[in-house]
């Protein structure tokens, strides 16, 4: 890293104060940093379909197996440095909430913010995984429409964890369910008909079938309730990700690469029906376009009047953007393959509300190529048989995008690793992009390496977002829309500038002061 050691950051004009230690000596400041901001629109070359020829690269898989294997590493290294005490930018930090966004920061920590508060932060071990080198993933949430009631379901790599969080300023966390197997870095869950359906990246695990009913009438002063899945889905293994089309009853498990049936998958769409929730149905493998790493699937109810009312799937995969018609799962159908230039591998994406455009992040462009600064492609998908790539938003931030998610208001949350929680709004009738918030919660750095904020969900009551990180758990916050709004009106543009000193010494890095400040500009 650029750093030494990082131990603290602060991202506001005023200079938090940390008394001097004996234990430890720092250099002088450095200058600061001229002022970036994100740019709405660059030129990120051009999109075609994909050739015969390049259907048989292989770079997509060779990137996945790369970026797990980097993955695992960050991960050991860190379970390592925290075993020694060397690195107190990933050490526990303390359940906390609520506070608000004052003068760039928010909470104990700090963590830097503008116009996003903290509601209520759990640590990995009060979300009842205490285990050496338990580490948090992907997330979703189930909304008990019959009792209005909220719950966070929050995968680690130990299991998953059952947090409700109708009062976000006083989540309870009330059960766990163990994984199935073995641990593993990427754990996956959707909610469709009150069930949780959970699926990991670990051999044999298959995928857990959990009734959240069972959570009704729980406390978290009662303690956290051990559970056992309902039921279990073993003909496959290893899956990366999960996702839903709940007005179908339909799952897509993807990513999988073990298994009785992954001659037939291949990685791609396992198409499942959960018609009886507890007992899920396999429909369908849809193969032909190799691995899939992420996909959205809705009923479809776009400006592309071919395909008004059929189950269509954006895929994310490795090299490109799919779209499947999956309506009849035995016999899907292949719109569009669209490759684009300057790709690294292709991660995830969300369709716009409109269904005009498609936001696609690439996980690794940031590492492999010169431009660090978090990019997102914007396609449009007027017509689902020739998607073109118009642009590319360019963040003032260092860091890996990985999972973004459009509501219908036309904002987008971005989780973007080292930079945090990032809230951007899509224009409409340009595709393009601009932040407007941000929540850091790995403020120590701003890097495109594999630490801070996994995944995020935009739709709980009110403004509350969840957000789930590799290092700290989950957290909650509150974006304040009325500020957003004002800065909008006053037609504010913000940047952000850094400056940075040197640890010379230290006994007790857990006594040293900030050793990278960053602010507004």
């Amino acid at each position: 890293k650029m750093l030494l050691v990082l131990v603290l950051a602060v991202f506001s004009s005023s200079v938090f104060a940390i008394p001097a230690h004996d234990k430890c000596v720092v250099g002088e400041w450095g200058p600061w940093s001229e002022c970036k901001r994100g740019v709405h629109k660059i030129d990120g070359g051009s999109s075609h379909p994909i050739t015969d020829e390049e259907r048989l690269s292989t770079k997509g898989r060779e990137a996945m197996k790369t970026s797990m294997r980097l993955k695992q590493e960050a991960h050991a290294a860190r379970v390592q440095c925290r075993l020694d005490h060397t690195c107190p930018e990933y050490s526990t930090r303390t359940t906390e909430g609520p506070a608000e966004c004052v003068d760039g920061f928010a909470g104990n920590f700090p963590w830097p913010c503008r116009n996003i508060d903290l509601l209520y932060h759990i640590d990995l071990a009060d979300l009842g995984f205490p285990q050496i080198g338990t580490e948090g993933n992907d997330m979703w949430v189930w909304h008990d429409v019959e009792n209005s009631e909220e719950y966070v379901v929050m995968g680690t790599s130990h299991g998953t964890s059952f947090v409700r969080v109708t009062n976000p300023v006083q989540p309870e966390v009330l059960a766990i369910l163990p994984t199935h197997t073995v641990p593993s870095l990427w754990r996956d869950m959707k909610v469709v008909n009150d069930h949780a359906y959970i699926v990991a990246e670990a051999s044999g695990h298959g995928m857990q079938v959990f009734d959240l009913t069972r959570l009704r009438g729980l406390s978290g002063s009662d303690g956290i309730v051990t559970m056992e899945s309902d039921n279990h889905l073993g003909n496959f293994g290893q899956a990366h990700n999960i996702a839903s089309n709940v007005a179908l009853n339909r799952l897509y498990v993807i990513g999988s690469t073990a298994g009785v049936d992954f001659g037939v998958c291949e990685g791609g769409w396992h198409v499942i029906d959960v018609t009886d929730p507890k007992n899920p149905v396999a429909l369908s493998c849809v193969g032909e376009d190799g691995y899939v790493h992420d996909t959205e699937c809705i009923v479809y109810d776009g400006p592309d009047t071919r395909y008004t009312g059929k189950d269509i799937c954006f895929g994310y995969n490795e090299d490109s953007l799919t779209i499947f018609d999956m309506t009849d799962a035995t016999a899907p159908v292949e719109l569009s393959r669209t490759m684009y230039e300057g790709s690294a591998y292709t991660h995830q994406g969300w369709i716009s509300a409109s269904r005009h455009w498609v936001l696609l992040d690439d996980e690794l462009d940031e590492m492999v190529y010169d431009n660090k600064y978090t990019r997102t492609r914007v396609f449009d998908v007027l017509d689902l048989e020739a998607p073109v790539l118009v642009h590319v938003f360019q963040s003032a931030e260092t860091a890996c995008d990985h999972n973004q998610y459009a509501t219908d208001d036309n904002m987008v949350y971005q989780s973007n690793y080292e930079a945090g929680l990032r809230l951007l709004e899509l224009d409409e009738a340009t595709g393009e992009l601009s932040e407007k918030a941000y929540f850091d919660i790995h403020p120590t750095s701003t890097l495109p390496e594999f630490n801070g904020a996994w995944s995020n969900y935009p739709w709980l009551a009110g403004n509350t977002v969840a957000v789930s990180t590799f290092e700290y758990g989950l957290f909650l916050v509150d974006v304040n829309m009325t500020a957003i709004e004002g800065q909008k009106k006053s037609g504010a543009v913000f940047g952000e500038k850094h400056r940075f000193r040197e640890t010379i010494y230290g006994t007790d890095f857990s006594a040293c002061p900030s050793v990278v400040e960053r602010r507004d500009c």
